[in-house]
């Protein structure tokens, strides 16, 4: 098949375009012509419409059997349509985030969860502040008045939801039946290449990725203050100064420090090399990446107990906690350290499911079968 995957914002931004570079190469692994398309490319400097343009140009110059959309915001609808409508091609998009339900996309605000906007309410976010006054009451008018399908979303086949949680979630505003969950997938050979080992001498926890204020970041690191957890933190975000600062000026973070990004082999012996990786989330996880990351690695993952995490992390592979619960999280982290060979035995639980449930043959299998269905 000749296939276009369309996406806001080129890699390497987070999970969604990450996905993206491993599902062109798996799309390509099985002998499939892939094209890229990226929005925002086109909108640099100029109007969003050229965007439009350019793609138009693009599905002029050669004939596409399948459209695989990602992550698309709201003002790039046109473009979903110009797929749909005007060049008839078969098309899926796999949701990476909640913005068809909620405008800022993590149903997240004022650090608590926020539902407000499910059912089609988009006035609210105006209303609330997180969003733009005029564009959520011209969304509202739009789709929950006048019922226009402004979106682009009547002639997607299929939505593919990379987590249950996520599929109940959509299921319960307006997407009843067009949805099909399939866990999104690792290049496991990728990781498993190293021979990174476990720091026995200088034990430490990790916690990686975008450090923003609902990763729960700042809940882990008033977890492990003052105690004899070393605990190492990988990413970027705005809340990485907030924790630089913490460490300069009180003692208690002493046993904190904070990496920045890494690259991919850093990142592997950084997880590798740890005891366990905890992913503290605040807000609804669409599955929860860095937990599968850290279990195909064979490293326990502790995680909030929310969203499709509590799909990725059980008992037998990790620990789950109660959001923003800083005692409990402390107790989950002491008393899995307290433990290696209850580690060892959850990192083979864990490397164990993610083979069985996130393996590139699997989710190709599970993907094609919907394709089919086209």
């Amino acid at each position: 098949m000749n296939i276009i995957i369309l996406n806001d914002n080129p890699p390497p931004l987070g999970g969604a375009e990450y996905h993206i570079e491993l599902l062109k190469s798996l799309y390509e692994k099985k002998g499939h012509k892939v094209t890229l398309f990226f929005f925002n490319d086109y909108v640099k400097g100029k109007s969003k419409k050229n965007a439009y343009i350019e793609l138009k140009k693009l599905l002029s110059s050669q004939k596409f059997d399948l459209a695989h959309v990602h992550a698309v915001e709201y003002y790039f609808s046109d473009c979903i349509k110009l797929l749909t409508e005007e060049y008839n091609i078969k098309t899926i998009q796999t949701l990476h985030d909640y913005r068809y339900i909620c405008p800022t996309g993590d149903c997240f605000r004022n650090s608590e969860i926020c539902t407000e906007c499910h059912k089609g309410n988009f006035w609210k976010a105006g209303i609330n502040g997180c969003y733009n006054l005029i564009g959520s009451f011209n969304r509202f008018f739009n789709e929950s008045i006048l019922k226009k399908d402004i979106l682009g979303i009547k002639n997607i086949y299929r939505f593919i939801s990379p987590s249950n949680f996520l599929k109940n979630v959509f299921e319960k505003s307006y997407f009843t039946g067009k949805i099909e969950q399939i866990y999104n997938f690792l290049d496991i050979e990728k990781y498993t290449q190293y021979d990174y080992q476990r720091d026995e001498e200088n034990p430490y926890i990790c916690f990686t990725g975008r450090l923003m204020p609902n990763k729960g970041v700042l809940t882990l690191i008033e977890a492990v203050k003052g105690t004899k957890i070393k605990l190492i933190v990988a990413g970027k975000g705005p809340v990485g100064d907030i924790i630089a600062k913490k460490i300069s000026e009180d003692e208690s973070y002493k046993n904190i420090s904070l990496e920045g990004f890494l690259s991919f082999e850093n990142l592997v012996k950084l997880i590798r090399g740890s005891h366990l990786a905890v992913v503290p989330s605040e807000s609804w996880e669409v599955l929860g990446f860095s937990a599968m990351e850290a279990l195909v690695l064979e490293r326990p993952v502790i995680a909030s107990k929310i969203g499709g995490l509590v799909e990725v992390v059980a008992d037998d592979r990790g620990a789950l906690f109660e959001p923003k619960n800083i005692e409990e999280l402390r107790e989950k982290i002491l008393n899995l350290m307290k433990s290696p060979q209850k580690l060892d035995e959850m990192g083979k639980n864990g490397k164990k499911f993610v083979i069985e449930n996130m393996s590139e043959n699997i989710y190709y299998d599970k993907i094609m079968n919907v394709i089919g269905r086209v």
